[in-house]
């Protein structure tokens, strides 16, 4: 039991790490008290406008992986919504569990087998990335994105810099590649609507603490925040999307403390509340709720 116990532990280990050593990098560019006077002074209603977004982009989520499932069956969306609550909360804890939870949660009840959901799980991160791509397309982002690619690489070690680097070629190389691929964007469309809410998430969270950011700006976080999600991360991405925030908010010249603070509402008001929404799905499942309400 060591061994495995190990293995399933090495991963949230790393990515603590990981998400420490983006905290300090993001910290010690900051002013920790402008951050906490502008959190402070956090205008309630776009930290709501921040948690709305994030049942938005469940139901969404939630929507495409109906649509993908369609040809081969229909489970019920209450279902897929609880199980895509589920394996994002997981996520969220422990990076890479959740696919296999909600694959799980979807295959228990019968709706399908789990290899046919796992498949389904493959296409939607194809989809993604093309997404983004499909964001990056948009007239500033692109250049914005390598621009505080670079700036985040030199103070990061440099196996992780690298790892960076080789992110953002692949990022521009599918920019490239898919110019004129009209059959790709009805695949897309979905995938770039699902993510939109992320996107204003971000941009909300910069509102609520006086950051007059652009979309251009809200982008940039975005796409250096999935980036960084190519690394383990600490719970809650902790860390990650504060250096994410911090980094890309720069651009915009928006100083380190109030983009801290920025990270810090979107971390509480779109992050934290994904997951408290995915735990009380967790405990309505256990308890049986779920399918006496199906």
């Amino acid at each position: 039991m060591t061994g495995p116990l190990a293995a399933r532990r090495a991963p949230l280990a790393i990515g603590m790490a990981i998400g420490t050593l983006f905290l300090w990098l993001a910290l010690r560019q900051a002013d920790l008290g402008a951050a906490v006077l502008a959190l402070a002074r956090a205008d309630p209603q776009w930290c709501l406008a921040v948690f709305a977004a994030g049942p938005l982009f469940m139901a969404i989520k939630t929507w495409r992986w109906a649509w993908i499932l369609r040809p081969i069956a229909t489970p019920r969306f209450n279902l897929l919504q609880r199980a895509t609550y589920l394996g994002s909360a997981a996520n969220m804890v422990v990076p890479s569990t959740g696919e296999l939870l909600r694959t799980m949660t979807v295959a228990r009840t019968g709706a399908l087998p789990i290899a046919t959901a796992l498949g389904t799980v493959a296409l939607e991160r194809i989809l993604d990335l093309l997404a983004i791509v499909m964001v990056l397309l948009l007239p500033d982002p692109p250049r914005a994105v390598r621009a505080a690619g670079r700036r985040v690489a030199v103070q990061l070690p440099p196996a992780v810099a690298k790892r960076l680097r080789l992110d953002l070629q692949r990022l521009a190389t599918g920019v490239a590649a898919l110019r004129g691929g009209r059959r790709l964007v009805t695949a897309v469309a979905l995938s770039v609507l699902m993510w939109l809410p992320v996107v204003f998430a971000v941009w909300a969270s910069a509102r609520a603490v006086g950051v007059p950011a652009t979309a251009a700006a809200a982008v940039t976080v975005f796409v250096l925040g999935v980036i960084g999600l190519t690394l383990p991360s600490a719970p809650a991405t902790l860390g990650t999307t504060q250096l994410a925030f911090v980094s890309g908010l720069a651009l915009s010249g928006v100083g380190a403390g109030p983009a801290l603070a920025a990270s810090l509402v979107y971390t509480v008001w779109f992050i934290v509340a994904v997951m408290a929404i995915g735990a009380g799905w967790w405990l309505l499942s256990s308890s049986g709720l779920c399918r006496a309400a199906g």
